[in-house]
């Protein structure tokens, strides 16, 4: 890491040689070119120094350096000698945020171990109190304190490319003394939480805290508790509850949806019990700016986070992948927003979703009959009215979010970069984490309807490539492009070819065609029927067969992700697929083909 020195001379040779300093640890300059000297021995000792209410400097001794070309100017001298800094930002080794992190875990574990806690249950301050660990709990809080001065990441972290990546996803709490994870160890009937998830959505600015709750008689009872959240990035001037102002701009201002409650066993009889609680708090008009509930991230790495909310509790994280329960999807969260709002992040706007079928079911008009006229007809009359008040009201309250545009932006080209490129390299395990990332931030809030599915595709990945949409005969992979085209009503038209290499039976390859229909089931399933395919090699049709009910092959589709250039489907089986836009009507001979 290059610090910013502000030097003592004015002399360019040397803050170059101090910024090669911090980064090579005394490793040889290349600047001869530059400034006309190189040096004989590098820097020979140095020291940093922090005094109390001073700012920290650094000084160089023993510095000998080969004096350039006569016609330069600012020269060093070919002498011995100390020179003294001032550093404005120093920064510490990444060994040493490294052992800062080993150190906090292992207290961690060492409190989990004491107080005899379930394998991914989260620590708390009360626990260690109960069993005396007062000590305990004081050494862990130090070591939390320590780790937020080794921060990596510069603020605001919600502007950094590289910290959003690591920021989004799921995360597992594993201690904390704040009170709403403390009071899950007082439920009633000996219920206690055995695992505590946050999932974050960094494109569509929500995230969810799960806790997962086990008790009863002989472990007879099973739940879970969810809160859906939603966030923005605080102002630089907003001071939180305990009166800390944000000065660095990596808070956050949370407004919770709902609470659901979840009652999975119930005496050891599956019972799917499930009720939505909206919190009252959301509605009530905030005093001061960032009065309400807030969070902000102090210390943030690829596997542990620590955050600080807004009444200065503690919260330690790690990224765990191995999540018991994905996420809600982002219609079910627009359900709980006031008046059917959702993010649409190519707009950076809260819009309304109209398309919902909760929305459509509410207003449905009163068919006239024979029986009841008039009552049918001010049925009408009333839901019409209704509807022009509630359209007045929805477009007074839509609130701009032009501040989060750009976050999006920066995620979702990070994510679709190392898809690519996990692509390209062939690493699978990399190419299905991308995917997984990327279907979470849907661009496109009905893509199954979209008419960006319009066009020329070819296959890049198929998780599956046995089948007919990845490769044919030994599993080979094909080359497998794609068109589609609307049809009449809710329908899509798909044209479909597949090249595949030879083999011991048919050394020339083959070329399958096939057409297809898409019926759109909502606003992200379709359902896909192929009624044959074509064979180069033989000229008849041959019909597939479904190897459960003999008809033909029909099969329902889900797009995860859609854009102008990408395409993510996944099957009713669990394949997932990606396709890029074929622009040109070049010779798909020519083509790569698809990653297997």
């Amino acid at each position: 890491h290059l610090a910013r020195v502000t030097p003592g001379q004015p002399m360019a040779a040397i803050r170059l040689l101090l910024a090669a300093f911090l980064h090579h640890s005394a490793a040889r300059v290349a600047s001869h070119s530059a400034l006309g000297f190189r040096p004989r021995v590098p820097i020979m000792h140095s020291s940093v120094r922090t005094q109390p209410n001073q700012q920290p400097h650094l000084t160089l001794k023993h510095l000998r350096c080969m004096p350039g070309r006569a016609s330069d100017t600012g020269r060093i001298p070919g002498s011995r000698s100390q020179m003294r800094f001032a550093v404005a930002e120093p920064t510490l080794h990444p060994k040493t945020s490294e052992k800062r992190v080993d150190d906090l875990l292992k207290l961690i574990e060492r409190g989990r171990e004491a107080c005899d806690l379930p394998p991914a249950a989260p620590l708390t301050n009360l626990s260690l109190i109960n069993i005396g660990e007062n000590n305990l709990n004081g050494e862990i809080k130090s070591a939390v304190r320590l780790l937020e001065g080794a921060r990596i990441y510069k603020a605001p972290v919600l502007m950094n490319k590289s910290a959003l990546y690591d920021l989004n996803g799921p995360w597992r709490l594993i201690y904390s003394d704040a009170g709403e994870i403390t009071r899950l160890y007082k439920l009633p009937a000996k219920v206690r939480p055995t695992s505590v998830y946050q999932r974050i959505n960094i494109p569509r600015f929500t995230f969810e805290n799960h806790a997962f709750l086990k008790g009863g008689p002989m472990g007879s009872l099973g739940g879970s508790i969810r809160v859906v959240s939603e966030f923005k990035p605080a102002p630089r001037e907003a001071v939180n509850n305990i009166g800390k102002e944000n000065v660095d701009g990596d808070r956050i201002d949370v407004n919770f949806l709902a609470v659901i409650l979840s009652i999975k066993r119930l005496l050891f009889l599956p019972t799917p019990l499930r009720r939505v609680v909206k919190p009252r708090s959301s509605q009530r008009v905030q005093s001061r700016p960032g009065s309400g509930p807030s969070l902000d991230t102090t210390y943030l790495d690829g596997n542990v986070r620590v955050g600080r909310g807004g009444d200065g509790s503690v919260f330690v994280l790690v990224k765990d992948l191995h999540d018991p329960d994905g996420p809600l999807a982002e219609s079910r969260v627009a359900r709980l927003r006031p008046e059917n709002k959702v993010y649409d992040p190519t707009k950076g706007s809260l819009i309304t979703q109209a398309t919902k079928q909760g929305a459509i079911q509410s207003f449905r008009p009163v068919e006239v009959t024979n029986e009841n006229p008039n009552k049918a007809a001010k049925s009408g009359r009333l839901t019409r009215v209704w509807r022009w008040l509630r359209g007045r009201r929805e477009k007074k309250s839509l609130k701009k979010l032009e501040d989060l545009g750009p976050v999006w932006g920066l995620f979702q080209k990070s994510c679709i970069s190392n898809l690519r490129n996990a692509l390209a390299e062939n690493q699978r395990e990399s190419i299905l984490e991308n995917i997984r990332l990327l279907a979470q931030y849907n661009p496109s809030l009905t893509p199954a309807k979209d008419k960006q599915l319009e066009g020329r595709w070819r296959q890049l990945f198929h998780s599956q490539p046995t089948g007919v949409f990845g490769g044919l005969i030994d599993g080979k992979p094909g080359v497998h492009t794609i068109e589609i085209s609307k049809d009449e009503g809710s329908e899509w038209k798909m044209n479909g070819s597949i090249r595949v290499p030879g083999n011991t039976l048919n050394p020339g390859g083959l070329t399958a065609g096939y057409d297809a229909y898409l019926k759109t089931v909502g606003d992200e399933n379709l359902i896909l029927r192929i009624p044959s395919v074509n064979y180069q090699v033989f000229s008849a049709p041959v019909f597939l067969r479904s190897k459960r009910t003999g008809e033909r092959e029909e099969q329902s589709l889900s797009i995860d992700y859609l854009d102008q250039q990408l395409l993510l489907t996944r099957g009713e089986n669990g394949s997932l697929v990606v396709f890029t836009r074929e622009e040109s009507d070049a010779d798909v001979s020519q083509s790569a083909s698809p990653v297997v």
